[in-house]
C-alpha cells in the first residue's frame, strides 16, 4: 500500500470518482489544496464566499446529474456552507462537502475555530461524518459517493481533522462507488395500483414531483380515454407519505397508501403502465 497523507488520499479518491472540479474557499493550503495542486486533472474553482462555492457545486450536480465536490474552512466557513447544503438536500443534488476539523488532541479545549460541524450539518445532509483516523478515508469517501448518488440523491458532509488530513499512513487502494443503483416494485402490487386507478371515480395522486410527473405522463399516454386525476406534488416522498396519513379521509384506504409506497422506487419504469 502506498504511503500518503490523508488529503492526498482524498484527492486520489476524487480522481477515481471522475471529479474534475472542487468549488470552495480554501483556508490553509495544507488542507486539501497542496494535494490538489499535484493533481492536474482536478481544477480548484475558488469562490469569494463558502456558500457561493456550495451553490456552484449544487448547480454543477443538478446540471450534469453527476456528483460534485465543495470545500470550506472550519468554523464560520463551515457555517457559511449550510444554506447551500440545505438547498442541495431540498433539490436532491449529489454534493460532497469537505471541511477540515479541529485537531482531536485539542478538541474541547477552546481551539481556534473549534465548532461542532457534525451537529450543524446533520439536519441538512444525508450523512455527516468525522473521519477518526487516516486509514479510514477511502472507506468514508466510497460510502459518501454511494449515498450521494443512490436512492434519493443528496449532500454529504465529511469532516477531516487536522491530525488525520496531514498525517501520513499506508492507505489502501480506493474502490469507486457504484452509482445509480435501481430497484423495481413488485409487479403484482403495481397491477393492483393500476386497477385502483382504473376503477376509481375521483382519483388523485400525492407524491414527489418527479414521480407524479412521470406517472401522470404514463397514465395520459397509455389510456385511451381522457383521464382526470388530481395531482399533488411534494418536496420528497416522505412528506407525501406523511400527508396521506395526516389528511386521509374515507376515500383513502391503507391499501392506497401501501401501493404508493411500493411505487416510489419504480420511477424509471412508471411510463410503461398499460391502462
Amino acid at each position: 500500500m502506498p504511503t500518503m497523507t490523508g488529503w492526498q488520499a482524498v484527492v486520489k479518491a476524487l480522481k477515481a470518482e471522475n471529479i474534475h472540479f472542487v468549488y470552495g474557499l480554501p483556508g490553509s493550503p495544507k488542507d486539501l489544496y497542496d494535494a490538489l495542486y499535484d493533481e492536474p486533472s482536478i481544477k480548484a474553482i475558488q469562490a469569494r464566499h463558502e456558500a457561493a462555492g456550495g451553490f456552484m457545486a449544487m448547480a454543477h450536480a443538478l446540471s450534469t446529474g453527476k456528483p460534485s465536490v465543495c470545500f470550506a474552512s472550519p468554523g464560520p466557513g463551515c457555517a457559511n456552507l449550510t444554506p447551500a447544503l440545505l438547498e442541495s438536500l431540498a433539490t436532491c443534488a449529489p454534493v460532497v462537502a469537505l471541511c477540515p476539523g479541529t485537531d482531536g488532541r485539542l478538541e474541547g479545549k477552546g481551539a481556534f475555530q473549534e465548532t461542532d460541524h457534525i451537529g450543524i450539518m446533520t439536519p441538512v445532509t444525508k450523512w455527516a461524518v468525522r473521519v477518526p483516523y487516516v486509514e479510514k478515508i477511502p472507506w468514508v469517501l466510497h460510502r459518501a459517493f454511494s449515498l450521494a448518488t443512490n436512492g434519493q440523491p443528496g449532500p454529504i458532509f465529511i469532516e477531516i481533522p487536522v491530525e488525520v488530513g496531514r498525517s501520513q499512513a499506508d492507505i489502501p487502494d480506493y474502490i469507486p462507488a457504484i452509482r445509480s443503483l435501481r430497484t423495481a416494485g413488485d409487479p403484482k402490487q403495481i397491477n393492483q395500483v393500476v386497477n385502483l386507478l382504473k376503477h376509481s371515480e375521483n382519483p388523485f395522486i400525492v407524491g414527489q414531483l418527479k414521480f407524479v410527473g412521470i406517472l401522470a405522463a404514463g397514465v395520459m399516454v397509455k389510456r385511451k380515454h381522457k383521464v382526470e386525476i388530481c395531482l399533488l406534488s411534494c418536496p420528497n416522498f416522505q412528506f407525501s407519505h406523511n400527508f396521506l396519513f395526516l389528511y386521509s379521509c374515507g376515500a383513502l384506504t391503507f391499501t392506497t397508501i401501501t401501493q404508493a409506497a411500493v411505487l416510489s422506487p419504480w420511477l424509471s419504469s412508471a411510463t410503461s403502465l398499460s391502462m
